[in-house]
């Protein structure tokens, strides 16, 4: 559970990093393919082949080299291509043995893709987690500060991380204006319901909308913060 807790505690900056590994990593491969490439192309030469054999890993080609018939495997296959198909393949000069086609460009190009859609999804979740925090500081720095009651601990479907949804504890409390209004904290990746030490929290709400609040969870749990 220790670990758990620790894993989840702010479940929107842990995605985000690891979102953000993940995208360096696409990117940096996408680099190394392009590069690769780059290199290959600038000593290759281009000619016509016809796809021999695939097996369950690989993809033969048979293509002619001043009349010397070679068959050498391609590193790039896709679920439309077949046995007899023609196809436009590249060997190295020095390495006749070596082949490519340009979809293999395509590899590179969905690595790329990819890892920039996750680096910006890490980056924006990461931003979000760190925005959240702040407010809540500021929160308790200059907003009101009221006691609230512990009305329910509930599942806060609206949020999910690999299937799993979050807690939060259903707060009311009655505000200056004579109102009694309800309050939910963030989200708890473990159920605190039996964890829980008090049946009071602290909220801190924005002096001028109180639609803008923090509920402090440190005095029920400890280890949330």
């Amino acid at each position: 559970m220790n670990t758990q807790r620790f894993v989840f505690k702010d479940v929107f900056r842990t995605i985000g990093i690891i979102f953000m590994i993940v995208g360096v990593i696409f990117v940096a491969v996408t680099f190394g393919l392009v590069y690769s490439s780059s290199q290959f192309y600038s000593n290759a030469v281009r000619t016509e082949g016809t796809i021999s054999r695939i097996s369950s890993r690989e993809i033969y080609v048979s293509y002619e080299i001043d009349g010397e018939e070679m068959v050498s495997p391609l590193g790039f296959y896709t679920n439309t291509m077949r046995v007899g198909d023609p196809i436009t393949i590249y060997y190295a000069a020095d390495d006749p043995a070596r082949i490519q086609t340009k979809s293999s460009e395509l590899l590179a190009l969905i690595f790329g893709i990819v890892g920039i859609i996750m680096l910006g999804t890490g980056t924006a979740l990461l931003i979000y987690s760190i925005r959240k925090k702040a407010q809540g500081q500021r929160l308790k720095e200059t907003g009101m500060r009221l006691d609230g009651e512990i009305i329910g601990v509930a599942v806060d479907p609206r949020i999910s991380s690999n299937y799993r949804h979050p807690y939060v504890l259903q707060c009311q409390c009655r505000t200056p204006d004579g109102q009694l209004r309800l309050f939910q904290s963030g989200p708890i990746w473990y159920d605190p319901t039996k964890l829980l030490t008090s049946n009071y929290v602290s909220i801190y709400v924005d002096r001028n909308d109180f639609r803008k609040y923090y509920v402090d969870l440190s005095r029920v749990l400890p280890d949330y913060q």
